[in-house]
């Protein structure tokens, strides 16, 4: 995707070792304060989940966001603060991310592109929330662990928490 710059976005697949066509699992990272720890994501963080899936007859995508980890691209923390709008840009964002991710591996020849689901944790969630919102017909359902997104808001000693969750419900 061009908003990843040449890098593109750093998405693992784990295959079950059945043969045949499985349904797919579009699987994504919170995020941290941390800029660095930002850098620091990866897919090696959902490898435990996402080998539980693997071992059910699931193909699993874990997809690193724009701007974390090797991706490429501006975080979407990096940019917004926290109000609704930034939330509704930083959605589509992260949507897109997940349907570039989709659109390159619905057609493997392991993966049945007509049977996905999308998992995210905390910013994830909330990234595989606004990848709901603008759903391909393959999507069956979303799974929200703790989604919410986060910003340190300008004026108040310490951080704040935002939960944009209730923008995409």
């Amino acid at each position: 995707m061009a908003e990843a710059g040449e890098v593109g976005l750093q998405t693992v697949l784990i295959l079950p070792t059945t043969p045949g066509k499985h349904p797919l699992v579009l699987m994504t990272h919170g995020s941290d304060y941390s800029k660095s720890k930002n850098k620091e994501m990866g897919p090696g963080l959902m490898q435990p989940e996402a080998v539980w899936f693997a071992r059910r007859g699931w193909v699993v995508a874990i997809v690193t966001r724009r701007g974390y980890g090797s991706s490429g691209g501006k975080m979407d923390k990096t940019h917004y603060g926290c109000d609704e709008n930034a939330f509704a840009t930083i959605a589509e964002e992260d949507a897109a991310d997940l349907m570039a991710a989709y659109d390159a591996v619905k057609n493997l020849p392991q993966v049945d592109g007509t049977s996905v689901i999308a998992i995210g944790n905390s910013a994830g969630g909330f990234a595989a929330l606004a990848f709901g919102a603008h759903a391909p017909p393959a999507l069956k359902a979303v799974i929200n662990f703790s989604g919410g997104w986060h910003s340190l808001l300008s004026g108040v000693s310490g951080p704040g928490v935002c939960f944009g969750c209730s923008v995409w419900i």
